[in-house]
C-alpha cells in the first residue's frame, strides 16, 4: 500500500513480505538497501507490528520530530524504529521490532518523493528476496497476534477496556493504544 504524506511531499510504501527464510540479517538488510537505493526504508517484525496505521504514524511522528529538531537519533530510519517500538533505546526497539535468521514474515517501510519508484522498488524487492507480497499479514487477524502484540507492547486489561468502550472493535482499540505508545515518546523528555 502506499500513501502520500502531504506535510512532507513524500509517499510512504507500508508492505508485508512473507519470506521463506531471512538468513544473514545483515546481508538481507543490504539488498533491500540495494534495491530501494537512497530512500529511506525501515524494516520489522511483521508479527509485532499492529497494522499498517501502527507504521505510518510511527513514520509521521518521526518526521515530525525532525522537523521540529526533537528527534532522538541521527536518522530517520531509527526514529520511525522509535516510533513504531514505543521504545526511547534502540536496542529494546531493535529487541521488540527487529527480524530475525527465522523470520517469516517482514513489514517494512519506504520513503521517497517519487510514487512510481516505491511501486517498482516494491516489485523488485518481493521478487529479489524470493518473497510474496502478504499485505494483510499486518493487520491483527488472528487472537494469536493479538494477544503477542498485547503482551510486547503491555497493553493492560485496564488500558483496553476504557479504549474498547468507545471503539468496540477490540483489535482497532489495540491498534490504537500502540499508536498512542509510541506517539508519547515526543512528550517527556
Amino acid at each position: 500500500m502506499i500513501r502520500k504524506i502531504d506535510e512532507y511531499n513524500k509517499h510512504i510504501a507500508i508492505i508485508c513480505i512473507r519470506v521463506p527464510v531471512i538468513g544473514n540479517v545483515d546481508k538481507f538488510i543490504s539488498d533491500i538497501k540495494a534495491v530501494v537505493e537512497d530512500n529511506p526504508f525501515q524494516v520489522f517484525n511483521a508479527d509485532r507490528i499492529a497494522g499498517w496505521k501502527h507504521l505510518f504514524f510511527a513514520t509521521v511522528n518521526a518526521l515530525n520530530a525532525f522537523k521540529h529538531d526533537r528527534n532522538k537519533t541521527k536518522t530517520l530510519q531509527m526514529e520511525i524504529l522509535l516510533y513504531a517500538s514505543g521504545e526511547r533505546q534502540i536496542h529494546k526497539a531493535i529487541e521488540l521490532l527487529g527480524i530475525r535468521e527465522k523470520a517469516g514474515k517482514i513489514a517494512l517501510i519506504m520513503l521517497s518523493e517519487d510514487r512510481e519508484k516505491l511501486e517498482k522498488a516494491t516489485d523488485v524487492l518481493v521478487k529479489s528476496v524470493r518473497g510474496e507480497l502478504s499485505n494483510e499479514s499486518l493487520e491483527i487477524l488472528t487472537e494469536k497476534k493479538f494477544q503477542e502484540i498485547r503482551a510486547a507492547y503491555n497493553i493492560s486489561d485496564a488500558e483496553l477496556k476504557a479504549l474498547k468502550a468507545i471503539n468496540s472493535d477490540e483489535r482497532e482499540a489495540l491498534t490504537k493504544l500502540v499508536i498512542e505508545k509510541g506517539a508519547l515518546l515526543s512528550i517527556g523528555d
